[in-house]
């Protein structure tokens, strides 16, 4: 996943993060209470590190950013985003 912004943490370019379930050879399995990704979307994640991994488990871990039909930012992620970010004013929640 290429990141934009790190409210909390590390700064990276792009992480790598596991998530159970997915698609192979056209199956696919979901797994209840994790999150979906979708290639090319835009989200709010919440990764959790474990060792040397980043997981993202439960099913508020990540939120989907969508635009309304006038193209602006229209999600339950841009407002968690935002109240992360004027929570995180000073580098503390």
């Amino acid at each position: 996943m290429r990141v934009d912004e790190t409210f909390k943490g590390e700064f990276l370019s792009s992480v790598v993060f596991d998530i159970e379930g997915g698609s192979i050879d056209g199956a696919t399995q979901f797994v209840s209470h994790t999150p979906v990704c979708t290639l090319g979307e835009r989200a709010v994640a919440f990764l959790w590190r474990v060792d040397n991994l980043l997981i993202a488990a439960g099913p508020e871990t990540m939120y989907a950013i969508t635009e309304d039909f006038a193209g602006r930012p229209n999600s339950r992620g841009r407002v968690l985003a935002e109240s992360i970010r004027s929570n995180l004013v000073g580098g503390q929640p």
